[in-house]
């Protein structure tokens, strides 16, 4: 047999060594040898994890900052219906004042 499988090899470098064995049952002490590299796959590299990594934290922020927002937004107008009411209140009150004072 002439093949060799191997399910999963880690990036790397390898090298991959053979002694056989003729028909007739003479070994080869000094086999053959082959210098090999297994490359990663692109989300195996660093700089995809780093890339990874850096988006994370940027959408964590920027999900943060967007919900800041939102809160001040919600509480400004909250603010300004407050005082919108208090500028109502005010205004009928001097109405009032006004009208009993003509009584």
């Amino acid at each position: 047999m002439r093949v060799v499988n191997y399910n999963y090899i880690p990036p790397g470098t390898y090298s991959f060594r053979v002694v056989a064995c003729n028909n007739d049952g003479v070994w080869n002490d000094t086999g053959a040898k082959i210098d090999f590299n297994v490359l990663p796959f692109f989300w195996q590299t660093v700089s995809f994890r780093v890339l990874a990594w850096v988006l994370m934290v940027a959408a964590s922020g920027g999900i943060v900052w967007f919900d800041t927002r939102r809160r001040m937004r919600r509480k400004l107008e909250r603010i300004e219906h407050q005082r919108d009411i208090e500028r109502e209140r005010a205004r009928i009150a001097q109405d009032i004042t006004m009208i009993l004072a003509h009584i």
